[in-house]
């Protein structure tokens, strides 16, 4: 799914700093260039018909032209992501070395492991340029200078993190489910996949890292963070039963396994939105 991100016509692209607890999106790819510098915690990416298996310290490339979505993340992931428009690259990037940063879905394995210190002064360097983001001939330069920046750590790191591949079943699997997290009925789900269920079961856990059923829960738990968030006054079961649980029972269950809390302790420990 093409999508268009909404940046202000003077902005060169944007940057922010991911933290939030539930954060899951559908399929998507836009047609600006986007890095990803993981700080902490762990997560899976699915990149078109790969997975990539992310740690802190990990940098990954997602070019307009590739679908990506976060398959899973453990409770501690955080991440700064960078977003490059079109004609910032073509202005700067126009050594051999860099050209790359133009293509629109490049061969290869866009995910490295960058030292330690390096890491932390890109991290410095993303934190300083926003921090500066309220003045957009500022930002604009400090996205020129992190592009370049990032650029060159990942050409200079010398741990690759290579992509495994994805069975289509499990792919498309991972999609029927994002459309519609309530499915219940993972035997029609698994044939509409092409597989049989338990060939579709053990496929999934080995390629994704996760289950099935750990999947769509996790699914249905950002559906239910979401509705809460859109929606005043709402009851945390009205937001459960959104969701796609059949009952309060087992939304809870599932909440206090998954996020080690039940959902009001866990409502009463988020922070207040900015």
């Amino acid at each position: 799914m093409l999508e268009k991100l909404p940046l202000p016509s003077a902005h060169d692209g944007a940057l922010w700093f991911h933290a939030s607890t539930h954060h899951f999106r559908e399929k998507h790819r836009h047609e600006e260039l986007e890095v990803n510098l993981v700080t902490a915690g762990t997560a899976r990416y699915l990149l078109d018909d790969r997975t990539y298996a992310l740690t802190p310290g990990s940098m990954i490339w997602l070019f307009p032209g590739q679908n990506h979505l976060l398959l899973d993340k453990s409770p501690d992931y955080r991440m700064w992501i960078l977003v490059f428009r079109p004609r910032l690259l073509r202005r700067i990037c126009r050594a051999a070395g860099r050209r790359v940063l133009l293509e629109s879905a490049p061969a290869g394995d866009f995910c490295r492991q960058l030292p330690v210190a390096r890491a932390r002064e890109l991290q410095r360097a993303f934190a300083d340029t926003h921090a500066r983001a309220a003045d957009v001939d500022r930002l604009n330069a400090g996205l020129a200078c992190a592009v370049l920046d990032a650029w060159d750590a990942f050409l200079h790191a010398d741990r690759p993190v290579v992509g495994a591949d994805v069975h289509p079943a499990v792919k498309r699997a991972a999609e029927l489910l994002r459309q519609a997290p309530d499915n219940d009925d993972l035997a029609t789900l698994a044939r509409q996949a092409g597989l049989s269920r338990t060939r579709l079961s053990e496929l999934f856990r080995q390629q994704t890292g996760i289950s099935l059923v750990d999947f769509r829960n996790r699914l249905r738990l950002e559906r239910f963070a979401a509705h809460q968030a859109s929606t005043s006054h709402t009851t945390l079961l009205a937001s459960a039963l959104e969701a796609g649980f059949g009952s309060y029972q087992q939304f809870y269950r599932i909440h206090r396994r998954h996020l080690g809390r039940s959902p009001r302790a866990h409502q009463n420990a988020a922070p207040s939105p900015a």
